[in-house]
C-alpha cells in the first residue's frame, strides 16, 4: 500500500511538470492495483464437527456451480466421533456456498447442497 501512495504522490507531482509521463505512470499504477486485487483471495476456514457415532474418513466440497466433487480434503486423515477439526479451503474462489459430501468409515455418506460456510463458520454432521 505504501508503494501505491508514494507512486500516486509522485504521479501527481509529475502532472504539473510532464503530463504525458504522469499519465503513463498513473495508468501503470491503476493496472497494478487491479491485478493485485484480482489475485488476492482469502482461504475459507471453518470447523467440521462430528456429532455422529462413526469416524469421518472423507470430506469433499465443490462450489455449487461445479458438477464433480473435488478431492478429499482430509487426504488420509480422519475425524473421530465427538471431535472438531479446522478445515481450510484454499481453492482460490471468492465464494462461500459449497456442496458438501461427507463419507464415514462404514461407507455411509451425507450430502448437502448450497451450504454457506462463511455465514455458518462451522459445519456439524449429526445422526
Amino acid at each position: 500500500m505504501k508503494k501505491i501512495i508514494i507512486s500516486c504522490i509522485v504521479g501527481l507531482m509529475l502532472v504539473h511538470v510532464a503530463p504525458a509521463l504522469a499519465n503513463d505512470l498513473l495508468s501503470e499504477i491503476v493496472t497494478n492495483v487491479v491485478e493485485d486485487n484480482a489475485s488476492e483471495t482469502e482461504d475459507l476456514v471453518f470447523n467440521l464437527i462430528n456429532k455422529t457415532s462413526a469416524k469421518i474418513v472423507a470430506l469433499q466440497v465443490s462450489t455449487i456451480s461445479t458438477r464433480n466433487w473435488e478431492e478429499n480434503i482430509l487426504a488420509g486423515d480422519f475425524l473421530n466421533p465427538g471431535e472438531t477439526m479446522e478445515i481450510t479451503i484454499a481453492d482460490g474462489n471468492k465464494t462461500c456456498s459449497y456442496d458438501i459430501l461427507v463419507t464415514f468409515s462404514d461407507n455411509e455418506t451425507v450430502e448437502e447442497q448450497n451450504i454457506d460456510l462463511c455465514e455458518l463458520g462451522s459445519y456439524t454432521v449429526e445422526e
